[in-house]
């Protein structure tokens, strides 16, 4: 099968079969398609029959040169494994793949993360009253207003961030009927598109009630 063919059909695989978010198919799609252009570009390889350990180490090391973190080269480790074990039991590959690959060791690494202290800094710079009470530009009444829009919006995902430790991507996809005021909770879809409940605080609360 066609490079290209077999990574539309997986794809697919991936959102219908196996329910992704978006962000994880986006991620699996670009380690893909950088094996394919080294495949296509540099090994003149255009069809799945044509894969072999060999052409597969060797593009494991022309990535080394890209000085990648640890974290990203486990990831497409784990998709390119994933995607071959697709192909595999697709019978789209003359040989096992999958089985072959050896994933790199994790390096552990310590988190940091703000204190109490400096999470209540970080929160009264960002006090949404600033710009009511700044007279000292000549910025027009509606742009002021757009202002302090954009001000509470910034504050309340700091906010739900904080107050809930829901994930970036959880936190941008909320809706509006995903928020229960009276309950104080709010569902987020995390990943494999699996549905949980979050609380907020009193703060978040008042921010969501502006």
């Amino acid at each position: 099968m066609n490079l290209g063919d077999s990574l539309e059909l997986y794809l697919k695989y991936l959102r219908y079969e196996k329910n992704l978010t978006p962000n994880s198919i986006r991620s699996y799609t670009r380690d893909i398609v950088q094996l394919h252009n080294f495949l296509s570009d540099v090994k003149k390889i255009n069809t799945t029959t044509q894969l072999d350990l060999t052409v597969f180490r060797k593009f494991l090391k022309s990535i080394d040169r890209n000085d990648y973190s640890n974290r990203t080269i486990l990831r497409k480790y784990s998709s390119l494994i994933n995607y071959f074990r697709f192909l595999e039991e697709n019978g789209l590959v003359e040989i096992q793949l999958s089985q072959f690959i050896s994933v790199p060791r994790k390096r552990e690494r310590l988190y940091t993360f703000l204190s109490k202290k400096e999470m209540e800094i970080l929160f009264d710079s960002m006090e949404v009253e600033d710009y009511l009470n700044n007279g000292k530009n000549n910025t027009s009444l509606q742009a002021r207003s757009n202002l302090i829009c954009l001000h509470k919006r910034n504050r309340l995902i700091i906010e739900l961030l904080y107050s809930t430790g829901g994930r970036v991507s959880e936190i941008e996809s909320i809706k509006l009927k995903d928020i229960n005021l009276k309950k104080g909770e709010i569902k987020v879809i995390g990943k494999g598109r699996k549905q949980r409940i979050v609380y907020i605080n009193n703060k978040c609360h008042q921010l969501l009630e502006i």
